[in-house]
């Protein structure tokens, strides 16, 4: 379809262009089309040869919308010069700026749509640098008759670019925006107000007479995007005053227009959004009111200057409290986002002398002073408007409007209950929807306003009391839904006690509330009361810091009976509310171990009904709190969980959030049942094996999650059943050569299997972790090599031979590492003490096993040419300075031993450079010596697993501030301990002693040494030569 030969595209190609447009929308030859157009995309031209499609009266409606979408997804990643693209040349930039000028005079809806979104991107990118005359040239095709269709779609696209070019945030662009702003408001503001007094005077008339009107609706569209950029210019277009306290008249003298238009429109709220222009007008008045709601933000103190702060109070409250526009569909979002202004004035820092970082200037402290003084002037305004009774007015509308089930959410309720338990559950969480924001509202009256809603929210809760009966099921009232109105209120004044709890805790006496009334509400099951009842549950959650003990336990057999219900909506408050309980600090296992088994199973059933993604991660998640909190006492419950986590496992094929659970909850039960978790292994193993394969697909999610179920596994594995899991080893490697991120565990994880499998894991898997580890020395940070140390440590500990064999190779290339120059300074590597100290433990083990051994391994390596024609035995004794200069960086007690007591193994070397060293070997040998041993008869006591200290697991190099619970808690896992304690009361360096080590080697020495070893001896420091004479007499005779 398409020549591939990347030669310029021209006018021949624009038939080829059209066919590959055509044919990308028909099914049979989408596919072949969309390749042949990505392919054309990347050759010269092919941008001029869309816009002349577009251009086309010849070409058909699609294949004009899809040349532009192809013209607006290329510009937005062509158009700027990238580091691996060039981009389109500077020849076809200058050819395309007149012609897409020309396409402003598209009449299709959805091409302009496209056109806005280039024209946008292009001015991100050029103006004003490459395109200068960009809004001069869009104005330029009004003309000398100005239609106000054409006038319309000008401003649409300066309404796009101005949103885009205000997006930058660099002071720079900020500043270009303000430049940019001084240039258009003054004409975009004067036709705004000219569009606005049209349709006001037009309304005189009533809806009725305005409806049919299509010129009106016409300017009330450009009303519209008019209003979108004169809001974006007075945001960003001017300093916040917030910031800079200094009021910008411009801001300042627009509000009121503002404010006076809505009150303007708000007598004629729209009803039927089938005719255009009424459909037009809710758009109209909602996004006014987003416009006075954002400005608020940004310029707090414009509002008081202008004096409309508490007239716009004034009218946001009515509408909230008695307007016709709540619960209209056309106009509710003036209901929202004067809510949220009415929220926002309640918590705004600047109104109470705090904030927002004023500008840093050297007068500071004036702006400090004037910011207390702006303040102190709009508080008593602000606090005398809310106390006048408008509080009261909008915390009693809130209840009855905002927190009252309606019809529609009613039957929602019973049509679709995990539906609307996701709605209601989420609603918190956002302001964008209506509850939100009334849940939001609500709790920032009752922080501004305690001592005032406080009693009016607790007498509003005595009353629907009193009409209300616990128990009771009123048979006067009007039904709602199936549900007798006052029980629907009752709900609601709940549902406020619920969301207003850190505020009403002084006025609300919950233990003796909870026992006298909520446990009764939570108890019945009659289906006419079952909002009480989820409300009963909630309110149970929401106080969860005011339950004692014994109302925990009559709150968990309620919830569970809770749980047990068929329906879903009831299940899911269950969850919540459990969750909040058995998460909360003052839980205690011994309360909840009788419902546990019960609960777990009713998770499990809503598990396999659970078809909704969200339900069954909330489930789980409960099911892994449960795990995590329960300890010990989980492990009756274990072949219950056994069989659930494989099944929710095969369920969620595809599903990796929930797969994550399932695996978090492994580790916890894994905890739990200790060295019998080889039972779990047949479907374990091969769970681990997927998540971390790298080749699998969901890898990407799994693999830390996977990777840390490993770890528990072998930590809690015996070493008779732990073959399976040693195998999975190979798959290390693999995720070590993609990315270093998962580094910790993966040398946690080898560092287990080393104590688990020992010497024949060893010498199975050499050449993997030889590579692995060589691989990793020179490619890490500093901070890294104390991570890889302890595990290179402990296989040597395990198998000094075979380690040290296995090593070799590291060992060379770490020694490298060490000696090379670093960078700029030119100085030896040596002088990172992070790096020296964490590593001269393995060179420690390695020359107790075989002093000989590392000085050979150094000789081969610089045969091999290894070290730049060095001989091997000067790279050994270049590494051996480094040590002797560096020794006091070794901060740990039992590396400063191990480091003495390798230090002693090398005297008997037989290489004159041994004695050049005596004196410094010798002082640290005797500053080692004083401080481990009291008067060289009593040896300090040290108690550790390794060099690092007692568990190097979670000490070293470990993030362990973000470890997950299941990994810490298996650090003390009973199997893996057992192997610990063996090899720590198996390594001779934790019983031998430094003098003895000294005196011995000495001996050898001489023998290697003769006479030369007495005339360096002879020729110490007087003080060195006392102390190791001190020490050698105070050994008694072998």
């Amino acid at each position: 379809m398409a020549d591939s030969t990347g030669a310029p595209l021209g006018t021949g190609d624009l038939e080829s262009v059209y066919q590959c447009l055509r044919g990308a929308l028909q099914p049979a030859s989408q596919k072949p089309a969309e390749a042949a157009l990505e392919e054309l995309a990347s050759r010269p031209g092919f941008c001029s040869c869309l816009v002349e499609i577009i251009k086309s009266s010849d070409a058909d409606e699609s294949s004009r919308w899809l040349a532009s979408v192809h013209l607006k997804n290329t510009v937005n990643k062509s158009w700027r010069t990238r580091r691996d693209d060039s981009g389109l040349s500077k020849s076809e930039k200058e050819y395309l700026q007149p012609k897409l000028i020309e396409l402003l005079g598209e009449r299709d809806k959805k091409v302009i749509a496209q056109v806005n979104v280039i024209f946008s991107k292009i001015a991100r990118f050029d103006f004003p640098t490459h395109w200068p005359s960009l809004f001069s040239d869009v104005f330029g095709t009004l003309g000398p008759k100005k239609t106000p269709e054409a006038a319309y779609r000008v401003y649409l696209v300066l309404q796009h670019v101005l949103k885009e070019l205000s997006t930058k945030r660099l002071p720079a662009d900020q500043k270009l925006f303000a430049e940019v702003t001084s240039q258009l408001y003054e004409p975009f503001w004067q036709q705004w107000c000219a569009d606005s007094q049209q349709i006001v005077e037009s309304l005189k008339d009533g809806l009725d007479r305005v409806e049919s009107d299509a010129q009106l609706a016409a300017t009330l569209q450009r009303w519209l995007v008019l209003l979108k950029a004169v809001r974006r210019m007075l945001a960003f277009g001017f300093p916040s005053d917030a910031r800079t306290l200094e009021v910008s008249p411009t801001v300042s003298q627009a509000l009121p227009v503002m404010l006076n238009l809505l009150q303007s429109f708000l007598p004629h709220t729209p009803k039927n959004s089938a005719i255009e222009f009424q459909k037009l007008l809710g758009q109209g008045m909602t996004k006014l009111v987003k416009c006075l709601s954002g400005l608020q933000e940004i310029h707090p103190w414009a509002y008081c200057q202008s004096g409309s702060l508490i007239p716009c109070l004034q009218t946001l409250t009515q509408e909230f409290v008695g307007g016709s526009c709540a619960g209209n569909d056309l106009c509710e979002g003036v209901v929202l986002h004067g809510g949220l202004l009415i929220r926002n004035v309640l918590d705004c820092k600047s109104y109470r002398g705090y904030g927002s970082p004023l500008s840093m200037t050297d007068n500071c402290k004036t702006q400090e002073d004037q910011l207390k003084n702006l303040a102190e002037a709009v508080k008593p305004a602000v606090a005398g408007f809310f106390k006048g009774g408008q509080a009261q007015a909008l915390a009693q509308a809130i209840i009855e409007k905002g927190f009252k089930l309606s019809a529609a959410d009613l039957l929602e309720w019973s049509t679709m209950p995990e539906a609307f338990y996701h709605q209601f559950d989420t609603a918190a969480q956002t302001t964008e929807n209506m509850r939100g924001v009334m849940e939001a509202l609500f709790v920032s009256l009752l922080k501004g306003y305690r001592e005032l809603l406080g009693p009016t929210v607790m007498s509003a809760l005595e009353t629907v009391s009193s009409r209300c009966p616990v128990g009771v099921v009123p048979t006067d009232q009007a039904e709602i839904g199936g549900i007798p109105g006052t029980v629907l209120e009752k709900e609601a004044v709940y549902h406020a006690v619920a969301v207003g709890s850190y505020d009403l805790y002084d006025y609300v006496n919950f233990s003796s509330w909870y026992r006298s009334t909520l446990v009764q509400e939570l108890n019945n099951k009659n289906p006419k009361l079952w909002p009480l009842r989820r409300q009963a549950a909630i309110l149970a959650g929401a106080w969860v810091s005011e339950l004692k003990d014994e109302d925990r336990t009559v709150a968990y057999r309620g919830l569970a009976g809770l749980l047990s219900e068929a329906d879903l909506c009831l299940k899911l408050t269950a969850v919540s509310v459990l969750r909040l309980l058995i998460d909360d600090w003052a839980f205690q296992e011994k309360n909840f171990v009788e419902f546990a088994g019960p609960v777990l199973e009713s998770l499990a059933q809503v598990l396999q009904s659970a078809e909704d993604l969200e339900t069954q991660i909330k489930v789980f998640g409960l099911v892994n709190v449960i795990v995590e909190r329960m300890g010990d006492e989980v492990k009756p419950l274990a072949g219950g969980l056994v069989q659930l986590l494989p099944r929710v496992w095969n369920q969620g094929e595809g599903q990796s959030l929930l797969r994550m659970q399932v695996l978090t909850a492994y580790q916890h039960l894994l905890n739990a049942i200790g060295a019998e978790c080889p039972a779990t292994f047949p479907w374990l193993v091969p769970a681990i094996a997927y998540s971390i394969d790298v080749d699998q697909p969901e890898s990407l999610v799994l693999l830390e999650d996977g990777l840390n179920l490993w770890l528990v596994a072998l930590r809690n594995t015996t070493e008779t059943q732990g073959g399976v899991l040693l195998d999975l080893f190979p798959h290390v490697a693999r995720i070590m050569e993609r990315s270093t991120g998962e580094l910790w565990v993966c040398m946690q994880i080898l560092s287990s299997c080393v104590l688990l499998g020992g010497i024949p894991f060893i010498s199975k898997f050499a050449a993997k972790i030889a590579s692995q580890f060589s691989a990793l020395i020179g490619d890490i940070r500093d901070a890294a090599y104390r991570v890889i140390s302890p595990t290179m440590e402990n296989i040597l500990r395990v198998a000094p031979a075979e380690g040290a064999m296995l090593l070799k190779g590291p060992l060379v290339k770490l020694t490298k590492v060490l000696l090379m120059p670093s960078g700029d300074a030119g100085v030896a590597m040596g002088a990172n003490t992070i790096v020296f100290s964490a590593v001269t433990v393995v060179f420690s083990r390695v020359i107790m096993w075989n002093a000989m051994f590392l000085v050979e391994a150094l000789q081969e390596a610089a045969n091999s040419g290894e070290f730049g024609g060095t001989d091997g035995l000067k790279v050994f004794f270049s590494f051996l300075d480094l040590w002797l200069e560096q020794f006091d960086a070794i901060a740990s007690e039992t590396a400063r031993k191990l480091s003495a007591a390798a230090l002693s193994n090398l005297l008997p070397l037989p290489f004159p450079g041994i004695l050049e060293r005596l004196d410094v070997i010798f002082a640290n040998l005797t500053t080692v010596c004083g401080e481990l041993e009291d008067g060289l008869d009593n040896e300090k006591k040290l108690d550790g697993f390794s060099s690092y200290g007692y568990d190097f697991s979670s000490t070293i190099g470990g993030n362990s501030t973000s470890m997950d619970g299941a990994i810490v808690l298996s650090e003390n896992a009973q199997p893996e301990a057992d192997r610990k304690r063996v090899l720590h009361e198996n390594d001779p360096i934790n019983t031998a002693k430094i003098s003895t080590c000294l005196k011995q080697k000495l001996e050898e020495a001489a023998r290697v040494h003769g006479d030369n070893l007495t005339k360096a001896f002879n020729q110490l420091d007087p003080a060195i030569k006392n102390t190791i004479e001190r020490i050698v007499k105070s050994q008694k005779p072998g």
